[in-house]
């Protein structure tokens, strides 16, 4: 199963590096400060995961918003851009 990695960014301007990661797949989201110990989230609960790094950022707070059905077509947009090779409908 492929999951799709999220960099997280402060909503304070003044913040430029990353504030977290967000890992989505399966229908939920995993949140750490880390991609390596949110990638060590997933892992343990999907042994075979396969991980699709750097699909777009989102805003700090927003996270849950990935799962919103009203967002598909962005992110599917975010991961057109990205990754062209996986997201071919």
């Amino acid at each position: 199963m492929k999951f799709l990695c999220y960099i997280t960014y402060s909503r304070n301007p003044e913040v430029k590096e990353p504030v977290g990661y967000c890992i989505m797949g399966d229908g939920r989201i995993w949140i750490g400060p880390t991609l390596e110990y949110t990638k060590a989230q997933v892992s343990a609960e999907h042994m075979l995961a396969e991980f699709v790094e750097d699909c777009g950022w989102i805003l700090e707070g927003e996270e849950q918003a990935l799962l919103d059905p009203n967002n598909q077509d962005l992110l599917l947009y975010a991961l057109r851009e990205k990754h062209p090779e996986l997201a071919r409908t």
